[in-house]
């Protein structure tokens, strides 16, 4: 069941670290391609939009816990399945830690709108397309 739990944070930290680790180990990173995308407007992006985004969708499942920490007045609530044996504290650093998760999303969401606007500056009006082609001609 846990293992069931554990998915999402899987599946959102694999793929950006499979590219990070695919980028370190490339020669000449800033010229290689992915699907036809220059690989330094990929990473630009998974840091400004995946990254980000990513987090905000593990924030929300974290949220849920927090309003049934709230609830309950136990961290964590006593029907959660965790990874290791936890015992389960009442008090006020159980409700600091259920307000935290459900103000985590709503952080989350002013660091996507952060890196919206680190997107913005890079870009400087440019489309995608005049992006990669200024990226390509460095290579040549």
């Amino acid at each position: 069941r846990w293992l069931l739990k554990a998915l999402p944070y899987f599946v959102c930290a694999l793929p950006p670290g499979l590219f990070v680790l695919w980028i370190g180990h490339t020669p000449h990173a800033g010229c290689e391609t992915l699907l036809g995308v220059n690989v330094t407007y990929l990473a630009m992006l998974l840091l400004c939009y995946g990254l980000p985004v990513g987090l905000f969708l593990v924030s929300i499942s974290g949220a849920r816990m927090g309003m049934r920490t709230l609830r309950t007045g136990y961290f964590p609530p006593l029907d959660v399945a965790v990874f290791a044996n936890t015992i389960a504290a009442k008090g006020a650093l159980a409700r600091i830690r259920g307000t935290a998760l459900i103000v985590l999303p709503f952080v989350m969401l002013y660091i996507i709108w952060l890196g919206n606007d680190a997107y913005a500056a890079f870009a400087g009006g440019k489309s995608p397309t005049q992006i990669m082609e200024r990226l390509d001609a460095k290579c040549r």
